[in-house]
Order: structure tokens, then C-alpha cells, then sequence
């Protein structure tokens, strides 16, 4: 079976940024990325490292510490594009990591997964590690799509196909 190419970036896409997923669980960010072949900092995968669980919610404190050292790391290294793919729910969970980006003097991009909670919540059924329905309920209430009042240099909106186009804000 041949290999196939990686799907490209939005057209004009910044190539030096710190880009923040934000979405639901469902919503197709970790799969977004893995089409395209690119690598990040991800709160699951952080689970995994330290609690020998991606779905173990327990210690948030430590999972995200550990993404904003990374997140330091890399932007002190000049690694051009760092994507953090967590849920970045609302302006109070991406705030440190807009902090973070505007230390280092990068541009912070949002990728805003605009799919319907009952798209996510079909999606997150087939999963192998599917999140408790009334958790991804919960979760759903705590969603706020970016605004340029917080920051961002650019936005994008990425619809439950994956496909992207700039995004203004909620209207």
C-alpha cells in the first residue's frame, strides 16, 4: 500500500508559532494532527508518561505543569511551530500557555475544532478510550471558542471534516 503524503496546513499558515488546539474530546484534533505528520505536546500523552493512564484525570496539576515546561523547552530550542493538543476549553486554560508564547516573542495561533457535541459524542463512543458521556457533557458547557480579544495572532476554524478556514470569533 502506497504511503500516503501529509495533508497540508491551512493556506498562509504562520511557519514560527505556538498553536493551541482547542475542542472537545471527538472533535478530531489529535487525528487533524496525525494526517498532517506533526508532533505535539499533548496532555493525553503526558497521562500517559506520568500516571500510566491518558484517561486519568487526577492530577491536572501535574500533566499541565509538565506541558508548560515543555512548552519552555522547545520555544528556548527555536522549534519554529509547537502544537498543544489538549482541550483548551476556555481563556483561563490557555492563558498560561498564551503567556508562555508571548515570553518567548511567538505568535500564538488557535486551531478551534468547531464540531457539534453530538458529532464528539458519537466519535468518542467508537473510541477505544472513550470519555463518560456526562463528563464530555460537562466539558461541552465549559467550551468557548477563541476570541482575538485573547491574543491570537491568527484563527482558524476547522470543521468536523477537518477542513480549516480563518476564523474571526464567535459571531
Amino acid at each position: 500500500m502506497p504511503v500516503r503524503p501529509p495533508l497540508p496546513l491551512p493556506a498562509g499558515f504562520p511557519e514560527r508559532a505556538v498553536v493551541l488546539l482547542i475542542g472537545l474530546p471527538g472533535a478530531g484534533k489529535t487525528t487533524y494532527l496525525r494526517r498532517r505528520r506533526l508532533a505535539a505536546l499533548s496532555s493525553d500523552e503526558l497521562r500517559q508518561t506520568i500516571l500510566d493512564d491518558p484517561a486519568d484525570q487526577r492530577h491536572p496539576e501535574l500533566v499541565f505543569s509538565a506541558l508548560r515546561h515543555l512548552l519552555r523547552a522547545r520555544l528556548r530550542a527555536g522549534r519554529p511551530l509547537t502544537f498543544v493538543d489538549a482541550t483548551n476549553l476556555s481563556p483561563r486554560e490557555r492563558e498560561p500557555l498564551m503567556a508562555i508564547a508571548e515570553e518567548y516573542r511567538y505568535p500564538c495561533v488557535a486551531l478551534y475544532f468547531d464540531v457539534p457535541p453530538e458529532i464528539c459524542r458519537r466519535r468518542n463512543r467508537r473510541r477505544g478510550r472513550a470519555v463518560p458521556e456526562a463528563a464530555l457533557e460537562r466539558l461541552a458547557a465549559r467550551l468557548r471558542p477563541p476570541a482575538s480579544s485573547e491574543g491570537f495572532a491568527a484563527m482558524y476554524r476547522i470543521d468536523a471534516a477537518g477542513g480549516a478556514a480563518p476564523y474571526f470569533g464567535p459571531q
